[in-house]
């Protein structure tokens, strides 16, 4: 009888001593086991995955789990990987947060159409576009359909049908022929993966008089002239405006984009254009906000009295600079009118001469032909980078550069030192580094890197990260 009670006190002791082998979290995990103990905790460094003690996870990671019961209310669900996490798949968000991002495991708003069962994201406020206010696309639909994403019409059709209620216009990858005209309607166009090609004279899309468009992703090549934007008359209202977000436009033989007038806005777009014809004729009484944009040939022309353009964090190269070429940027007369109004900030200039006449710019509250600008880096391959004393010029780098420049604070004659290879980025011991204008406020590059990286922002278009 003696050897008996000690063999029962032996196991009721076993019972009670964490095991290195078998373990439970809660009162109900136990239970299951079919142990009465609260719970039976793993020795340190290891966790209770499936009742078996192991390895724990890194210190970043969340609470360990089997199920999402045993996860907290800030991060409700248990992951493959027996992790606490914001979200395991998109179902589980909210339409405020509707993705659930595979690296961070935690809901955030969309960043691409793709992302969205709409195929339709709105990239300013992060919410997916309801489906039932999209008009659907396709480079065979048919004038008659329903323009639905199961039965996608074709895009003259989509771009006719846009009211109050469907605004929205998804093009479905493939290539488009235009021309395609928009009147007075107010619209975004999603175009991502989707061409918009014009082989023969005539613009390939035209922004009519009171339209309000926005376009996104969409690629436009032609033979001819790109977009054209404004009436034609300088004295039709409502000016039409024109916005364009990450949009490739490619013209051989002509602008990229003719405003005239137009209120024109361009981010994260490529631009280039036929063999002398700036990519951009900005005309009076139109204006022009450019942003981390690049130009391959072909610059922006303000033309005219009237016509305002301002360009930040944007790189212009590859630019022709022979007979009649007005350069990457210039204010120039149009008609009767007085020369335009150029600015520039935080750009680059590679091989690309500014002109300017010798008189003080329109910009600068002059009357002459030129630019202004400050914080940037423009340089040549032949002759001055600079040309004439009418430009106004701060905070810049200039080379090579012999007559002087009119303005304060500018390197002149010095290497910006380009990490080269095709890559415009400034290397480290570039002088261009924490020189930008220090009352000048920028928040963004051309590549996305905040600035500042270091006490001062850096001049041109891209910020040294360290």
């Amino acid at each position: 009888m003696r050897s008996l009670a000690v063999v029962v006190v032996l196991l009721v002791a076993s019972c009670t001593k964490p095991n290195p082998v078998v373990c439970c979290t809660s009162p109900s995990d136990c239970n299951s086991l079919g142990v009465m103990d609260t719970s039976r905790p793993c020795t340190d460094g290891f966790v209770c995955i499936d009742h078996e003690c192991s390895s724990a996870p890194p210190v970043d990671a969340g609470p360990a789990c089997t199920m999402d019961t045993d996860c907290p209310s800030n991060s409700p669900h248990c992951s493959s990987t027996n992790e606490c996490v914001g979200c395991v798949d998109s179902t589980q968000c909210s339409q405020n947060m509707p993705v659930c991002d595979s690296s961070a495991m935690t809901c955030r708003g969309c960043a691409d159409d793709s992302e969205c069962s709409s195929k339709a994201c709105d990239m300013n406020t992060g919410l997916c576009i309801s489906e039932s206010t999209v008009l659907y696309a396709s480079p065979d639909g048919a004038d008659g359909a329903a323009c639905s994403q199961a039965d996608p019409c074709s895009i003259t059709h989509a771009i006719s049908s846009v009211d109050s209620t469907r605004a929205t216009v998804k093009l479905t990858a493939g290539t488009y022929t235009p021309p395609l005209s928009v009147g007075s309607k107010t619209m975004v166009i999603h175009g991502l993966g989707a061409t918009l090609t014009r082989a023969q004279s005539g613009y390939a899309l035209t922004i009519g008089v009171g339209a309000h468009v926005r376009v996104i992703g969409l690629t436009i090549t032609s033979t001819g002239p790109g977009i054209e934007c404004g009436p034609v008359d300088a004295n039709a209202t409502p000016v039409p405006f024109l916005e364009l977000d990450n949009v490739t436009v490619s013209a051989d033989a002509n602008f990229a984009l003719f405003a005239y007038p137009c209120n024109f806005v361009a981010s994260g777009s490529h631009f280039s254009s036929g063999m002398f014809s700036p990519a951009l004729f900005i005309a009076t009484p139109s204006t022009a906000t450019i942003d981390r944009s690049i130009f391959d040939g072909g610059g922006i022309e303000a033309a005219g009295l009237g016509s305002v353009v301002h360009v930040t964090n944007s790189l212009f190269y590859n630019q022709d600079v022979g007979p009649g070429s007005p350069g990457p940027l210039s204010g120039k007369a149009f008609g009767n009118a007085g020369p335009g109004e150029a600015f520039a900030s935080f750009s680059t200039f590679a091989n690309a001469n500014l002109s300017c006449g010798n008189v003080l710019p329109a910009c600068a509250g002059g009357s002459g032909d030129g630019v202004c600008i400050d914080s940037s880096i423009v340089t040549s391959a032949s002759g001055d980078a600079i040309q004439g004393t009418g430009c106004s010029v701060s905070y810049s780098i200039a080379m090579p550069q012999v007559a002087a420049l009119n303005g304060t604070n500018n390197q002149v004659n010095v290497d910006p030192l380009f990490v080269g290879g095709g890559s415009y980025a400034l290397k480290g011991s570039s002088p261009a580094v924490d020189a930008a204008d220090p009352n000048a406020v920028d928040t963004i590059d051309l590549a996305g890197t905040p600035r500042p990286q270091g006490p001062r922002n850096d001049i041109g278009a891209y910020e040294y990260k360290p």
